[in-house]
C-alpha cells in the first residue's frame, strides 16, 4: 500500500471499520458483505441523492441532496445535505457536511465542515473539528497549527 492509504487504513481499523490488502484500499464494515461486494447498504435516510458504487450508509445517518460515490462509508448519526463525498472517504459518527465536497479522507467523530468554496481531498480530519467559511469579507486564511504540522493551500 502507498503511505497515504497505510495511514488511512489504521484510522479507519482505529474506528472499526476492516480494510482489506487484498484489493487497492477497499472498506467495508465489519457485518456489511454486500457493500463490500459492490450493491450499496443504505441503512440511513437517503433524499433526493445519489448513491453509486461500494457505499455503506448506516442507520440513523441522512443524506439529502447529495453525491457519495464509493467506495465510502457514512456512520451513524451522520448528515450530509447539499455535498458531494467522493471515493475512499470515511465520514464518521455525528458528522455533518453541508454545502461541500469531500474526497479521499476521513472525517472522524462529531466534525463538521460546511459551506467550502473548494474541494476538501486526501485530508484527516480529527473528532470535534469545526471547518467552514466565515461570513467576513474581505476573505482570508486563519489557522490554529500545532507543532510539527504542515499546511498546502492549493
Amino acid at each position: 500500500m502507498e503511505a497515504f492509504e497505510s495511514f488511512v487504513a489504521v484510522a479507519l481499523e482505529a474506528e472499526g471499520f476492516v480494510v482489506s490488502p487484498a484489493v487497492k484500499f477497499p472498506v467495508q464494515l465489519k457485518t456489511r458483505k454486500a457493500a463490500y461486494q459492490g450493491a450499496p447498504w443504505l441503512d440511513g435516510d437517503v433524499i433526493d441523492s445519489q448513491v453509486e458504487g461500494r457505499v455503506v450508509i448506516e442507520a440513523g445517518a441522512r443524506l439529502e441532496r447529495a453525491t457519495v460515490r464509493g467506495p465510502a462509508v457514512i456512520a451513524a448519526g451522520a448528515q450530509i445535505t447539499d455535498a458531494f463525498i467522493g471515493p475512499y472517504t470515511a465520514i464518521g459518527k455525528q458528522v455533518t457536511i453541508d454545502r461541500a465536497e469531500l474526497e479521499h479522507s476521513i472525517v472522524l467523530e462529531g466534525s463538521t465542515v460546511r459551506d467550502l468554496e473548494y474541494r476538501v481531498e486526501a485530508s484527516l480530519i480529527g473528532r470535534n473539528v469545526k471547518i467552514g467559511r466565515g461570513p467576513t469579507v474581505p476573505k482570508a486564511y486563519r489557522f490554529v497549527v500545532g507543532d510539527n504540522s504542515e499546511i498546502a493551500i492549493l
